[in-house]
């Protein structure tokens, strides 16, 4: 066991592409998509609002979802790798996304060996399909909160939780994700 555990974003970051801003092009429109994102930009909507407001409109099943992102998604290069050094180092391995459980959950089993998959634990939103459109609920988000994290985030580094002593190095896109957050804070070396 080591000190350290790695805490990886998904879409964008362990994926080439965003796979659930791809799913919203697919099943709502690239027009769509990028008013949304707009309306994000311009603080219209906060990080859960746009989260929910990029998946309303889909009315397709879960099946046809997770279809869907299992032909889009590819992992980054060195992804696995990754994984396969923190299981070799006893370090946990946390995807925590905003992203959609089901879709990632089924991207990770197509595209890890059954041994790393293990090691991989998914802390994301859930999806709830419908006819009249796709809801999005938040589980773990009392805890998430206590940690100082909201649901459908993931945790800051600059904010370590009051219960861990683990060091934090912050990886991952979301300064582009996030550019007035990227311009109000300096970028850490």
């Amino acid at each position: 066991m080591t000190d350290l555990a790695v805490v990886c974003d998904f879409d964008g970051t362990a994926t080439v592409l965003d796979v659930g801003d791809e799913i919203s092009k697919h099943f709502c429109g690239a027009d769509y998509l990028a008013a949304q994102k707009k309306l994000f930009l311009e603080g219209e909507l906060d990080t859960r609002s746009i989260i929910q407001s990029i998946y309303t409109p889909v009315v397709a099943s879960e099946a046809a979802v997770v279809a869907f992102a299992l032909q889009v998604a590819k992992l980054r290069p060195g992804f696995a790798e990754l994984v396969a050094a923190a299981r070799e180092r006893g370090a946990p391995f946390i995807l925590a996304s905003g992203g959609l459980r089901q879709y990632i959950e089924a991207v990770i089993a197509a595209h890890l060996a059954p041994e790393l998959r293990d090691h991989v634990w998914i802390r994301a939103n859930e999806a709830a399909f419908s006819p009249a459109g796709l809801r999005v609920t938040y589980p773990g988000d009392a805890e998430s909160r206590k940690l100082g994290a909201t649901a459908g985030s993931t945790p800051s580094p600059a904010r370590p939780s009051a219960t861990s002593t683990r060091p934090r190095k912050p990886c991952g896109d979301t300064r582009e994700k996030h550019p007035r957050r990227a311009a109000a804070r300096p970028r850490a070396r």
